[in-house]
């Protein structure tokens, strides 16, 4: 696992691999201080953009290892209590065609 991973100009909060290694998850992380604001919605077509970008960029790496590359979000809402953290899996959509 690496936190604050640069790939070319794009950062990657997290890069995993899933317990058996089946999976390369790239991970953005979105927080927020207000109870009524889903952290999802911080995450616009230009972020979006580039985690696909790195995604294709590392898309060799995954393919050498026999990995599937997917991105996934972590929202965290601080201004809860407890604060509410939520774990959304593929939720920019991402295919190792070109």
């Amino acid at each position: 696992m690496k936190r604050n991973l640069r790939v070319d100009k794009d950062e990657i909060d997290i890069l995993a691999v899933s317990p058996k290694g089946e999976t390369l998850a790239l991970v953005e992380v979105r927080a927020t201080e207000n109870p009524s604001k889903d952290p999802r919605v911080t995450v616009g077509h230009e972020k979006r953009r580039c985690m696909r970008r790195a995604a294709a960029k590392l898309r060799a790496v995954a393919t050498f290892h026999g990995c599937n590359v997917r991105i996934d979000l972590i929202t965290v809402n601080l201004g809860c209590s407890p604060p509410r953290i939520a774990y959304y899996e593929s939720t920019i959509p991402f295919s190792l065609q070109k």
